[in-house]
C-alpha cells in the first residue's frame, strides 16, 4: 500500500508495508467500483517527522538522503569554481600590470637598438595612445573637471586676496593664495580617482600635518636646511602613523619653510590657504567623478 502526505504544495509518497503509526483511517467514501478507506495523514505532525517514524523501508526517505548528497556535492563545486574565479581574477590584474609596466622594461631594453626603436615606443604612448589610462569619455571629463575646478579656485582666490578678511595678510607680504601642492592634488583628484592617496581622510588628515609639522619646524629652526628636513621627516612620519598618506601635504609642508611670505599667516596656515584650497578641490573632483560615473566613463 501506498500513502501520499501533503504539506503545501510539497507531496511526499512513501511505501510501506502496513499502515504507520501517524495515519489512522478516514471516514469511508463511496465509490463506483465499490467502498474504500481514505485513509488521512495528522495535520499537526510534520511531513519529516512522518518519515522518520516509517520502520519499514522508506524510498522517500532515501531519496531525500540522496538529495542531501547531492547538494553537499553540488556546494564543494560551486566552492572551487568560486576559488577558481579569485585566482583567474588575479592573473588578470597582475597580467594588467604586467602589461603596463613593460613599457618602462621596454624602455630600457629598446634603447640598445638604436633611436628609431625607442621613437616607437614613444609613438605607440604619446600618438597613438596605447598606454592611455581609461577610455576616451572618461579623459574628456576629466578634463573638463579640471578646467573648471581651476577656473572656480582662481576666481575664490582673487576674491580673497582683494576683498575678504584674509586680504590684509596677502597684500602685507603679497603672499599667494593658489599654491604648488594644489597642482599636484589636482592631478590625483581628477586622474586617479581610484587611488587611496586621495580619499577623504587622507586629503584632510595630510593636509593638517603637513602645514602643522612644517610651520612649528619654521619656528624652531627657522628658515634652515635643518628646518626643511625635519619637516619632511616629521610629515612622513605622522602621516604613516596616521595611516593618511597625502604626497601633497608633503608639498604644504616645504612651501612654509621655503617661503618666507607664508609665514604671515601664522597658524592660520593650517586652515587657510592650505585646507581651504584642497577643500575646493577635492569637492570639484567628486562631481567629476559623480559624472563619470553618470555617464559610465571608465
Amino acid at each position: 500500500r501506498h500513502y501520499v502526505m501533503t504539506k503545501a504544495s510539497q507531496t511526499t509518497m512513501v511505501f510501506v508495508s502496513a499502515p504507520p503509526a501517524s495515519c489512522r483511517p478516514g471516514p469511508r467514501v463511496a465509490s463506483t467500483k465499490g467502498t474504500r478507506h481514505a485513509l488521512r495523514l495528522r495535520p499537526r505532525l510534520r511531513p519529516r517527522l512522518r518519515l522518520r517514524r516509517c520502520s519499514c523501508t522508506s524510498s522517500g526517505y532515501e531519496s531525500r538522503q540522496d538529495s542531501e548528497k547531492v547538494i553537499n556535492e553540488l556546494k564543494e563545486e560551486l566552492s572551487a569554481l568560486a576559488a577558481e574565479n579569485r585566482e583567474l581574477r588575479e592573473e588578470r590584474r597582475q597580467s594588467a600590470l604586467d602589461a603596463k609596466q613593460y613599457w618602462d622594461d621596454a624602455m630600457f631594453e629598446e634603447w640598445k637598438k638604436g633611436p628609431r626603436a625607442l621613437l616607437a615606443i614613444a609613438y605607440n604612448r604619446v600618438v597613438a595612445g596605447k598606454g592611455k589610462l581609461g577610455s576616451a569619455k572618461s579623459i574628456l571629463l576629466s578634463s573638463a573637471g579640471i578646467f573648471f575646478g581651476f577656473l572656480a579656485l582662481s576666481t575664490a582666490g582673487q576674491y580673497l586676496v582683494s576683498s575678504s578678511v584674509f586680504a590684509k595678510m596677502h597684500q602685507a607680504t603679497g603672499a599667494p593664495f593658489i599654491m604648488g601642492s594644489f597642482g599636484t592634488l589636482s592631478i590625483l583628484v581628477f586622474g586617479q580617482a581610484a587611488s587611496q592617496n586621495i580619499r577623504f581622510w587622507n586629503v584632510v588628515v595630510g593636509h593638517l600635518i603637513g602645514a602643522s609639522c612644517g610651520l612649528m619646524s619654521v619656528k624652531m629652526l627657522g628658515y634652515s636646511s635643518l628646518a626643511k628636513a625635519v619637516a619632511m621627516t616629521t610629515t612622513l612620519a605622522g602621516m604613516l602613523w596616521a595611516g593618511a598618506v597625502h604626497p601633497p601635504g608633503g608639498a604644504i609642508a616645504l612651501l612654509i619653510c621655503e617661503d618666507r611670505r607664508l609665514q604671515v599667516f601664522g597658524t592660520t596656515y593650517i586652515l587657510y590657504p592650505a585646507l581651504f584650497g584642497a577643500a575646493l578641490l577635492y569637492v570639484a573632483g567628486f562631481l567629476t567623478n559623480r559624472l563619470k560615473h553618470h555617464f559610465q566613463a571608465k
